[in-house]
C-alpha cells in the first residue's frame, strides 16, 4: 500500500469516534481490581471429612476422598484416575505417573503428604488398607473407585458398595466434596481450591525461598 492511499485512510478515522469506545477511568481501574479469594481452612475441612457416615464403603471413600485432597493437593482428574499402586502409603508419597494418570500437561509430579495433620494421614491409611487387605483389591484398582448401582433385596437401588471401576468424568468427585461442606454448612469450595489453602499454610510454615520453592 503506498503512502498515499495510508494517508488518506488516516483522514477518515475520527479519534472522537474511537475514544468513545474506551471504558470510562472508574471501570478499567475496577477491572484490574482483584477480589479476596475465600479458601476454606484446614479446621474447616476437618470439619467437613468429619461429617460423612461411615457405615458403609461409600461413606469411607469420600472420606478418604476429601482428606487425601488436602494432603496431596491433587488435581481433580488425576484424581480421577490415581490407581493404589501410584501410592506408597509407609512413605506417604504419592507418584503421579502419566503413562497412567491424568496429569497437567501429561507432567511426571512426585508429591509428598503435606504437614496438615495426622488425623487426614489416618484416614488415607486406613482406606489404602482397606482395600488392599479387606476387599483384596490388586494394585491396578482405582484408589477411589465409583459407587456401585445395584439393587437390594426391596427391588430398590442402592449406592452403599465400590465398583472396582474407575470414574469417567469429575463431576462424582465434586459432588462429594461439596456434599462435605453442605453437611457443616460451610458454603461449597471446588476440589481445585484445597492447592489455595495448602498456598496459604506455605506462607505460615516456610521461612525461605527455598523452603517455598520445594512446598510448591
Amino acid at each position: 500500500m503506498s503512502k498515499s492511499i495510508k494517508d488518506d485512510y488516516k483522514k477518515k478515522i475520527n479519534l472522537n469516534l474511537v475514544a468513545y469506545l474506551n471504558l470510562p477511568e472508574k471501570l478499567q481501574t475496577q477491572a484490574y481490581c482483584v477480589s479476596h479469594k475465600q479458601v476454606p481452612t484446614i479446621a474447616q475441612i476437618e470439619m467437613a471429612v468429619q461429617s460423612y457416615p461411615i457405615e458403609n464403603e461409600v461413606g469411607k471413600r469420600d472420606q478418604a476422598l476429601m482428606a487425601f485432597l488436602i494432603l496431596t493437593g491433587i488435581r481433580v482428574e488425576a484424581l480421577s484416575t490415581i490407581r493404589i499402586k501410584h501410592l506408597f502409603i509407609d512413605e506417604e508419597y504419592l507418584n503421579q505417573t502419566p503413562l497412567e494418570v491424568d496429569t497437567k500437561k501429561g507432567k511426571q509430579i512426585h508429591t509428598w503428604f503435606f504437614p496438615v495433620g495426622d488425623y487426614f494421614k489416618e484416614i488415607v491409611r486406613n482406606w489404602y488398607c482397606y482395600l488392599v487387605n479387606t476387599r483384596k483389591w490388586d494394585y491396578d484398582s482405582p484408589l477411589f473407585p465409583k459407587t456401585d448401582l445395584c439393587l437390594d433385596e426391596n427391588a430398590q437401588f442402592q449406592r452403599t458398595t465400590l465398583s472396582n471401576e474407575p470414574w469417567q468424568s469429575t463431576t462424582a468427585i465434586r459432588d462429594i466434596v461439596k456434599k462435605g461442606f453442605l453437611n457443616v454448612d460451610l458454603p461449597y469450595y471446588n476440589p481445585h481450591i484445597f492447592r489455595d489453602t495448602l498456598v496459604c499454610l506455605a506462607y505460615e510454615v516456610c521461612k525461605t525461598p527455598e523452603e517455598f520453592k520445594a512446598w510448591s
